[in-house]
């Protein structure tokens, strides 16, 4: 018996996902006084690769005008490693065919390489096997990519004015304005941030706990999962995602024993230590589903 699923239906991991990112925009709403929602879509814009002709204010004069989205989307293809041999490292974009003999800048003509690799084409010392270049292709996938912020986007232009970019865009500003690749200078410029604009030395960064991960249905006998005896779930006034200072650091328990040593780490996820005494922890805040960890940017000591 086939179960015809409703029109917007979203698989729970997803529909999460979407409901999580709707949950923050209205909680920064409440505190600051936002005026316009602009989403990051995905790493590339589908519709530039399919058409690189299309163009806008938004995208950066240059070199690589119109370019950005094409390469981005490569990389995604390779997972950001070369397609001839699956090293990682700089990574550079080769025509197939070049550009001067009617290449055209298609992705199904591009193959991601290493500066190495693509030097030592360029000098006649290596090719391109057959079979390598037969995977290069347009993948479907790419049309699901931004999925996710589709659902985004509609469900927010209920409340807010919402404006669109992509991570392609981002990439090209924030290269003009010579910036290192973070997720606060990414944030800076999918704002609108400029080089006239002065910024703040600090920031919040925030991230989302889901409160059950389907561990149950992970671990689900009939599925072929193996349930677990017992799950410690809290250990002297301790829970999981409890965030706790420890010495001169302020971090977040994410393993807990039943003899009383927890694993922390920071909110993004650096290790501070696999075994603390619960003793030796002060709690700051019980764990919530989304919780937020002040950051202020190092000063030089030549400053």
């Amino acid at each position: 018996m086939n179960r015809r699923r409703p029109e917007g239906w979203l698989a729970p991991s997803v529909k999460w996902k979407v409901d999580a990112h709707i949950r923050l925009v209205n909680f920064v709403v409440k505190i600051l006084p936002v005026t316009k929602v602009v989403i990051e879509m995905a790493p590339f814009d589908t519709h530039k690769i399919v058409n690189p002709e299309v163009s806008g204010k938004e995208y950066q004069e240059g070199p690589q005008k119109d370019f950005w989205d094409v390469r981005e989307y490569c990389l995604w293809r390779a997972g950001y490693k070369s397609e001839l041999s699956g090293k990682k490292g700089v990574l550079e974009v080769h025509h197939i065919v070049p550009k001067s003999q009617g290449g055209t800048d298609n992705p199904s003509n591009l193959i991601v390489l290493t500066a190495e690799e693509h030097k030592a084409i360029h000098e006649g010392k290596i090719k391109i096997p057959r079979s390598k270049l037969e995977k290069v292709k347009i993948l479907k996938d790419a049309s699901h990519v931004s999925t996710i912020g589709w659902y985004i986007v509609n469900r927010l232009k209920y409340q807010y004015e919402v404006e669109m970019t992509y991570g392609s865009i981002t990439k090209a500003k924030r290269v003009e304005m010579g910036l290192e690749k973070t997720h606060r200078n990414d944030a800076f410029v999918i704002a609108g941030g400029n080089k006239n604009v002065n910024r703040v030395p600090e920031w919040y960064f925030g991230k989302f706990f889901r409160r059950q991960n389907r561990s149950l249905h992970k671990a689900n006998p009939i599925k072929g999962g193996k349930r677990p005896v017992n799950t410690v779930k809290q250990v002297n006034g301790f829970r999981r995602f409890d965030k706790v200072k420890y010495k001169d650091k302020i971090g977040i328990i994410t393993g807990l024993r039943s003899s009383g040593y927890f694993s922390i780490t920071t909110l993004s996820g650096e290790k501070i230590s696999d075994s603390v005494k619960h003793s030796e922890l002060r709690l700051l805040e019980k764990s919530k589903t989304l919780m937020f960890e002040r950051r202020v940017m190092a000063v030089s000591s030549h400053d």
